[in-house]
């Protein structure tokens, strides 16, 4: 005679229940990741062109100040201003660092060469 298990809950095995429940989803979920690439940056050097951006960065690395710059690049970023570069320090110049530093092979804690 074959039973009907219908009326009995079948507990999920051991393997189906998740070790640690799964974050909430919500609108801004994307941005607290701690992917760099998920946050869009959108002020005024962000918008610039990338060739522009890492003219920027570069003078950053060099040590230009703001005003510098702003001065070097002239007609090329029309508008752009101390502040403007200042901003964008904080911001995208250190997301640039921190992919260089993803880029850039790191030497080996024993003494190996790659």
């Amino acid at each position: 005679m074959a039973t009907d298990n219908t009326d009995h809950p079948v507990s999920p095995a051991a393997d189906d229940v998740p070790s640690t429940p799964a974050p909430p989803i919500t609108k801004n979920s994307k941005l607290k990741t701690n992917n760099s690439l998920a946050r869009y940056r959108r002020g005024t050097v962000a918008r610039l062109p990338k060739i522009l951006r890492d003219r920027i960065n570069h003078m950053l690395e060099d040590g230009l100040s703001y005003t510098q710059i702003a001065r070097e690049l002239g007609a090329d970023a029309n508008g752009l201003r101390a502040d403007h570069i200042r901003r964008w320090k904080s911001g995208g110049y250190q997301d640039y660092l921190r992919e260089q530093r993803l880029i850039q092979p790191r030497p080996s804690a024993f003494g190996l060469r790659l």
